[in-house]
């Protein structure tokens, strides 16, 4: 399956890309929508990384899509290796205050990119002129514990009602 070709999320990588995979595509409550991952070479190791779009939770039913999803991604992220590089990113649907934001977080042992008390925004609406700064933090980039933030920022506007999510990330050697 050709996931690449099929879907809204892309992933453009400088190292190779070894496999991909969906994640749980068997679950049937999650929208249609589902986790990618993705294991790149990075020098002699290997990062595992998953794509994410979570549905919109705009109604009940798209609520409980989302929150089966972000479920999917958390089992999916335990069953790494231990000591597994794993970077999470994509449009999560979920602000950092959420307690479904952290949960995933402290179930797969992951910790946020963003680094200050008060969140970049990502999302803002195209009817309000796109002012930015009246938008809503739901892009994120989440990693282990052994990968380290080097520098956090969001990219220009560039045609969307949302803004790229740009993490510097330290991954020690081996």
């Amino acid at each position: 399956m050709d996931m690449r070709s099929r879907d809204d999320m892309k992933i453009f990588s400088r190292v190779p890309i070894l496999s991909e995979t969906v994640v749980s595509p068997e679950s049937m409550d999650t929208g249609g929508r589902h986790p990618f991952r993705f294991e790149l070479a990075f020098g002699n190791s290997r990062i595992v990384f998953f794509a994410i779009h979570t549905q919109t939770p705009r109604t009940q039913e798209m609520w409980r899509e989302r929150n089966a999803y972000l479920r999917d991604l958390t089992t999916a992220v335990q069953a790494e290796a231990k000591g597994a590089r794993i970077v999470v990113a994509g449009d999560w649907n979920t602000p950092i205050w959420s307690p479904f934001f952290s949960r995933v977080l402290k179930d797969g042992n992951l910790r946020t990119t963003q680094p200050r008390w008060w969140p970049l925004q990502t999302r803002f609406s195209l009817r309000f002129g796109s002012i930015t700064e009246l938008g809503i933090p739901i892009d994120h980039i989440a990693v282990s514990p052994n990968i380290r933030l080097a520098a956090f920022s969001t990219g220009p506007q560039f045609g969307s009602n949302h803004l790229p999510v740009i993490a510097d990330l330290a991954i020690p050697r081996p």
